[in-house]
């Protein structure tokens, strides 16, 4: 009878991952077909200015270091192809979670640089989640990760130096398009790397990245 009970929960199971991963092709589907772009006019800068001021403070010890990631992982960007940081919606599974990076819209092959001089904690591929990816750090308890690579160019335990270039943009894992996903960690947390790379955006910038884009590419 245990041996039945536990052959009945296998089935189960096996179905319960059937229907999800029907659910997915279904997803998939829809986000190429149908993708799911919002506007709002729903944009202060000065309420921008006024958390970039906290994000200084609370990491004002760090981020004077010449060796913060305060510059962007691709060249000429442009940056109405930026989705921020926060929630959005998920282009597969079309509900809301928080997005702990940006999403860089480049083309496939595009070189991807190191925004900061460190170890490779993990340089490798994954069928899903960030697919190709790099995990970078630094001596100030400073992550940086690189998703969703169509090439790889360093191997874990290798130290790069800043704007060493780690992989070529791609299209791997969980992923509906060609871009890069883009994560900045402090002490493990995620931080917005619009707010570390400030300096280079225009407030019609910021307004593109905070309020153009509902739904990520990853």
């Amino acid at each position: 009878m245990i041996q039945l009970a536990k052959n009945f929960q296998k089935m189960d199971s096996l179905q319960k991952l059937i229907v999800s991963l029907d659910k997915s092709s279904d997803s998939i589907y829809l986000s190429l077909t149908k993708p799911i772009v919002s506007t709002s006019s729903d944009f202060n800068y000065q309420d921008i200015l006024h958390a970039k001021r906290k994000f200084d403070d609370q990491y004002q010890d760090i981020i004077i270091s010449s060796n913060f990631p305060n510059d962007l992982p691709i060249d000429s960007i442009q940056n109405h192809l930026i989705i921020g940081f926060g929630q959005k919606i998920h282009p597969i599974y079309k509900i809301q979670k928080f997005h702990n990076g940006i999403d860089i819209q480049a083309e496939k092959g595009t070189p991807v640089k190191a925004t900061l001089s460190g170890q490779v904690e993990i340089a490798k591929e994954s069928q899903s989640g960030h697919g190709k990816h790099v995990i970078l750090k630094s001596n100030d308890n400073v992550k940086v990760i690189f998703a969703h690579l169509d090439s790889i160019y360093v191997k874990t335990g290798e130290y790069v130096n800043k704007g060493d270039i780690i992989g070529k943009v791609g299209n791997t894992g969980l992923s509906i398009k060609n871009h890069l996903h883009y994560e900045i960690l402090i002490n493990n947390e995620p931080v917005n790397p619009i707010f570390a790379t400030f300096n280079r955006f225009s407030e019609a910038d910021l307004r593109l990245i905070f309020t153009q884009n509902g739904m990520t590419f990853d």
